[in-house]
């Protein structure tokens, strides 16, 4: 992960960004997809608002929920996550370390599979790191605990790293600043993806690791046109130890590349923007396991069409809602729907 925060946090050097009483971090994702393929096609959702209010520059409360099902299933998941946080150092401008304690409540309520509740509790060490005024990195460590496995809790811990983008509103401070500080065009960049989890599971006999990543930059090249680039990248390792005591393992690595252009319409300093973006993804995975001589090496290729808006809450964090059209011209199949969530900039004099 040094990789990716330390560059971020120089980025910080020079901000003036401080955690204050009444204030607010949150994100949110919605996803609506249509899947005409086959004989019985069907809409999906995906969607996880998270929102955390500060009661003092030291204690903050909130959470946030995850729903994801279709129409046909109706609710395949459900999960309730309240949080809790102690920030160590709120007076501190632009990076901050805090504790937290978050619960989550999960249940599977769809007719087609079979599972009980069950409850999680994540909780560690975390920190904050204000790329601008309005935007902040949220990292954190967590030691996860889950009932399914009370009696193995302590001999197999599982440890979460996770990396996110979200927005910081403060109230006090005047929405106009949106109109009050230079433009957003040529020589600015747009920032997302950059959310990557790390899940760790050692155990005598089994071990599973977890790694994903897509990290997404894009620079103006003019106060109307964008080109940027993508990077997925996951990682999964599992092995365990079967009856006969034989050890079995599973391993693939997905990498890619995903180049786009956005063209948005308007001048930079418009609270509302159009826009059109066109992506193409490549990328190719290597999958091994115990039971196979020789890796296998399958390909994917996506082309992504998408159309909508951003609507500036703050120079740097934008509300973008868009629809989209995706093809996978390898397997054949094609996809189109909604998306809603936020976008986040950073200035050229940041």
């Amino acid at each position: 992960m040094r990789f990716l925060i330390l560059p971020l946090l120089f980025l910080s050097v020079g901000l003036s960004a401080q955690i204050s009483r009444g204030a607010f971090i949150g994100n949110s994702d919605l996803h609506l997809t249509a899947y005409p393929e086959g004989g019985n096609p069907d809409l999906g959702y995906n969607l996880l608002p998270e929102l955390k209010y500060f009661l003092s520059p030291h204690f903050s409360i909130g959470g946030n929920v995850r729903m994801t099902g279709s129409r046909e299933d109706g609710v395949n998941s459900l999960r309730i996550a309240p949080e809790v946080q102690y920030i160590f150092n709120p007076q501190q401008q632009n990076n901050n370390w805090f504790v937290f304690l978050n619960p989550r409540f999960n249940s599977i309520p769809s007719r087609k599979i079979d599972s009980d509740p069950y409850t999680e509790i994540f909780t560690g060490l975390g920190w904050y790191a204000f790329l601008s005024p309005n935007i902040v990195l949220q990292t954190k460590l967590a030691v996860i605990f889950d009932n399914r496995t009370w009696q193995y809790f302590v001999q197999r811990p599982v440890y979460q790293l996770s990396t996110g983008l979200s927005w910081y509103l403060d109230p006090n401070r005047s929405f106009s600043a949106v109109r009050q500080i230079p433009e957003r065009g040529k020589g600015s960049w747009m920032i997302g993806g950059i959310d990557p989890e790390i899940n760790l599971r050692p155990a005598r006999g089994a071990t599973s690791f977890r790694m994903s990543l897509t990290p997404r930059v894009g620079y103006f090249l003019s106060d109307q046109l964008v080109v940027g680039l993508g990077v997925p990248f996951a990682h999964i390792y599992e092995s365990n130890l079967l009856r006969d005591l034989t050890k079995y393992y599973y391993k693939s690595t997905v990498i890619g590349a995903e180049p786009y252009l956005r063209f948005y319409t308007g001048r930079p300093e418009q609270a509302t923007r159009f826009f059109a973006e066109g992506s193409a993804r490549f990328a190719r995975e290597h999958l091994r396991t115990s039971r196979t001589d020789q890796p296998r090496y399958p390909d994917s290729g996506i082309l992504t069409f998408r159309s909508g808006f951003n609507y500036f809450l703050r120079p740097t964090v934008a509300l973008e809602g868009s629809v989209f059209y995706l093809s996978n011209f390898t397997y054949g199949y094609h996809q189109f729907g909604l998306t809603w969530g936020f976008q986040f900039f950073l200035l050229g004099n940041q």
